[in-house]
């Protein structure tokens, strides 16, 4: 699926009233956030992943990036299904979803407790935008707490163990998804992908300056012993049962977590430099998390984001809703000017 970075400048431009994407860790999020556009990641089975390329099974989502939360929400009503092919799809999903759309309500936030997760990648410059999204949430009649996340949810903190882990699910899931195209397919793994490449490249363009490097690490990742990918399969678990999303939610008594993503954190690198409380959601067996527009830093729009538990998708829509009903952050693009005569 990729990071969903073009889908979300299309929703920005108005070119489409909502895409979907996909996200591992932050691949929603991110782009919705700097595009200024709402963006759900969904609770991973909620909408089913068949045909698609997750990157890791167990906590890929396909979710809605959209002009309003509304948009999301209706949206999801039309994907959301339960179906036999996925692994996740029929753990949590109950035999009639709600209307997501029609439980939307200007007051989603009254009562609601939420822990506030500051992030060092958050900036200065974006400070005073969180603080007032702090203030209107208050407003809207949330009961916010301050939180710390664990230190453990860091992509540097466990990079190696992340790594096996990652592109060992993304080595079955490219194995699955080429076998379920044709009956007898030519390429069959990463390793035939880098092959067939290489014979197409120009000799004087290497695949390192084709964007083929991540292509390369899962591949190195296939040459690993099988109980290296066990022990990060484990490790992962385990920091998931006891430090992850839920642990962290009865730590603080509150049903969900609330930050931000914005340029300084989403626009500088790769995934580890997102922020921590997007690799809480995902490294939470695929929990779901939306972004709304918070507002603009130097004109690079910024999100506010909300997090909870599995299967807890309409909850994150109605506290959106709320806060998005009340401050209105999102800058539609300006008219272009009418083409030239000829």
């Amino acid at each position: 699926m990729g990071s969903s970075a073009g889908s979300a400048s299309a929703v920005a431009a108005n070119l489409a009233a909502a895409i979907l994407g996909g996200e591992t860790s932050g691949s929603i999020a991110g782009p919705a956030s700097v595009m200024g556009v709402v963006g759900l990641k969904t609770t991973a089975g909620l909408v089913s992943r068949r045909g698609t390329v997750p990157v890791v099974l167990s906590i890929d989502s396909i979710g809605p990036i959209a002009r309003t939360v509304r948009d999301a929400a209706v949206v999801l009503n039309a994907i959301a299904a339960p179906d036999p092919s996925d692994p996740q799809s029929d753990a949590g999903i109950r035999s009639q979803l709600p209307d997501y759309a029609a439980q939307l309500r200007p007051n989603g936030l009254r009562g609601v407790h939420l822990g506030v997760v500051r992030e060092a990648s958050l900036g200065a410059e974006a400070t005073p935008l969180f603080d007032k999204a702090l203030d209107d949430l208050r407003a809207l009649g949330a009961v916010l707490v301050d939180a710390e996340l664990p230190a453990e949810f860091s992509g540097k903190t466990f990079e190696d163990t992340f790594e096996t882990w990652f592109f060992g699910e993304l080595n079955d899931s490219l194995a699955t998804y080429f076998a379920s195209r044709r009956p007898n397919p030519t390429i069959h793994s990463v390793d035939d992908i880098l092959a067939a490449n290489r014979r197409l490249a120009n000799p004087d363009r290497p695949l390192e300056r084709m964007g083929q490097q991540l292509l390369q690490m899962a591949a190195a990742a296939r040459r690993r012993p099988d109980s290296a990918r066990r022990n990060a399969t484990a490790t992962i678990m385990e920091l998931s049962n006891t430090k992850g999303l839920e642990p962290m939610l009865a730590k603080y008594a509150v049903e969900g977590f609330v930050s931000s993503v914005g340029p300084t954190s989403a626009l500088n690198g790769p995934p580890p430099e997102l922020p921590n409380i997007i690799w809480l959601a995902s490294l939470s067996g695929g929990a779901p998390l939306i972004s709304v527009p918070m507002g603009q830093v130097n004109r690079l729009p910024i999100g506010l984001v909300f997090i909870s538990k599995r299967w807890s998708d309409a909850s994150l829509l109605q506290w959106a809703y709320a806060y998005e009903r009340r401050t209105h952050h999102r800058a539609a693009p300006p008219e272009l000017p009418p083409a030239p005569s000829k």
